[in-house]
């Protein structure tokens, strides 16, 4: 399910949430990432599977004939609401106070970044265990 019993949301609904945003083209894949495409934006996808260490992720686009903003989305696994809730014990009668809260800690995080029009783009994204990023480029 995407919500425990009390209506706390599951990583999985952030997922879903991302997920439901991205085109149906995929136009490159690898063992952790995954990129695609609309007629606007392109997307890149990036995942941890990994329980035990961390991955750097290097991206370097070139020949950048646009501005373009990034948007990243970062969902951390360490802000599962599962480890907010345990720190109240799993309480099975959280007031709703906490529960927005703890639903409010669990998204993603989202930063910008704008790319002027250059020969290359590098930036290096590390994540944690079962960290996911989104990457979202949008003409500017």
């Amino acid at each position: 399910g995407l919500l425990t019993p009390n209506g706390l949301r599951k990583p999985l609904y952030y997922l879903l949430e991302i997920l439901e945003k991205l085109p149906a083209d995929i136009v490159i894949h690898g063992p952790n990432y995954l990129g695609l495409q609309d007629a606007d934006n392109k997307y890149l996808l990036i995942f941890n599977p990994e329980k035990d260490e961390n991955l750097t992720v290097d991206i370097i686009a070139r020949n950048l004939s646009s501005e373009y903003k990034v948007t990243k989305y970062r969902m951390i696994a360490s802000n599962s609401c599962l480890n907010f809730w345990a720190q109240l014990n799993f309480s099975s009668s959280l007031d709703i106070e906490d529960i927005e809260n703890i639903n409010y800690m669990s998204k993603p995080d989202i930063e910008f970044e704008l790319i002027p029009v250059m020969q290359q783009y590098y930036t290096s994204t590390e994540l944690a265990p079962y960290d996911i990023v989104l990457l979202k480029f949008t003409k500017y």
